[in-house]
């Protein structure tokens, strides 16, 4: 057997293995060079998707910014706001507390107002009154049957010849052109204006109902007789001692409810019609706004001298009440106030409606209200 020895079998060898060694390592290296490539690929397109994240992110921060310096000019704007609004709230809360005290004061006067009509809707018992009274009781009211008779003629013998009362100008009286005379400044005064005459012929006639008793009442009273009227003498007290000539007598029944009425009427004064107030005897007795259409019909008494002067709304009289079918320009004789036993009645011109003491002080309460709740919420 023939042996090669170990170098010649070497260097027979070396070059192929090597070559083959180094192809081995080159396509190893070869693959582990794509494989980084595609590392390297894949590094990039995570880095280009971060990239373009970033981008937004930075895109959002700067929408942001600028939400963020709109926001800050706003809440600057909004502070600045909410301290005028703050201002303008505290001013409004010192008004309002204002205007409570106003409506409160208005109330005050408005139910000092209507205390003061009732208080004066009756003859009390101070010594001048009480004169007055045992002179109704005396001479103006008789009951017979169940029936109680009243005659308002005879509160005007009283007044001329037991009080000496006569018309008095406030002018005169108080130096001021318009005031409402209490029942003791009246007899006090020995007299006073239309409205003075109205208020107290008013209070001797409810005195006068008081002493009925509960029966039923019959008004008496006198007018300027027409052509088919009967003329006779009238009796102004029950005990037949003084009377009227040639005047007509008038029977009044249902219609016992008294109402001072003011408007445009027939002054006796003055004989023209002008700014006057009588007393309106109605069916039924007046308590709200909607009851002022009891007047239709209601018997018009002259206080002054207790004459009949007609009805209201009737030619008769041609006395209206105004309303908002009838223009106070269209009529030569109207009702624009009415005075109750306990409220005032007024009607407005420009909204063409009644409103009255009591239900303007309703209002006032409503309004007060909620004003109240307004500066607790």
């Amino acid at each position: 057997m023939e042996f090669y020895p170990f170098k010649s079998i070497v260097k027979k060898y070396y070059l192929p293995v090597t070559l083959v060694v180094m192809l081995v390592i080159f396509i190893s290296l070869i693959s582990h060079i794509n494989n980084l490539n595609n590392e390297i690929e894949q590094y990039q397109n995570e880095i280009s998707e971060y990239i373009d994240e970033l981008e937004h992110k930075q895109n959002q921060i700067l929408a942001l910014n600028d939400s963020f310096n709109y926001l800050s000019v706003e809440k600057s704007n909004l502070e600045y706001n909410f301290d005028e609004l703050d201002e303008e709230y505290s001013e409004l809360q010192d008004e309002t507390n204002s205007l409570l005290i106003d409506i409160n004061t208005y109330q005050e006067e408005i139910e000092a107002s209507l205390e003061w009509y009732k208080d004066n809707s009756i003859l009390d018992g101070s010594s001048a009154q009480s004169r007055v009274k045992r002179q109704i009781r005396k001479n103006c009211v008789e009951i017979e049957n169940n029936q109680c008779n009243i005659n308002l003629g005879c509160f005007y013998l009283i007044n001329s010849e037991n009080l000496d009362l006569e018309y008095q100008y406030d002018s005169s009286v108080y130096q001021k052109e318009d005031k409402l005379s209490s029942i003791d400044q009246f007899i006090e005064n020995e007299g006073g204006d239309c409205e003075d005459y109205s208020l107290f012929f008013k209070a001797q006639y409810n005195y006068a109902v008081s002493e009925c008793e509960g029966n039923q009442i019959y008004l008496e009273s006198w007018k300027i007789p027409s052509y088919d009227d009967d003329v006779s003498k009238y009796w102004l007290n029950y005990q037949h001692t003084w009377y009227l000539e040639d005047v007509a007598s008038l029977e009044i029944a249902d219609y016992i409810h008294p109402n001072i009425i003011c408007g445009n009427l027939y002054d006796p004064i003055s004989g023209v019609i002008n700014g006057h107030c009588m007393v309106a005897y109605s069916r039924y007795k007046i308590n709200s706004v909607n009851d002022l259409s009891y007047l239709e019909g209601a018997y018009i008494i002259e206080p002054q001298d207790g004459s009949f002067q007609g009805n209201i709304n009737n030619q008769n009289s041609g006395v209206y009440l105004l309303d908002e079918d009838i223009w106070y320009y269209e009529i030569d004789s109207y009702i624009s106030s009415v005075i109750t036993d306990n409220d005032y009645y007024l009607f407005d011109q420009q909204e063409l409606e009644w409103n009255s003491y009591s239900s303007f002080n309703q209002e006032l309460t409503e309004k007060k209200g909620d004003l109240t709740s307004l500066l607790n919420e």
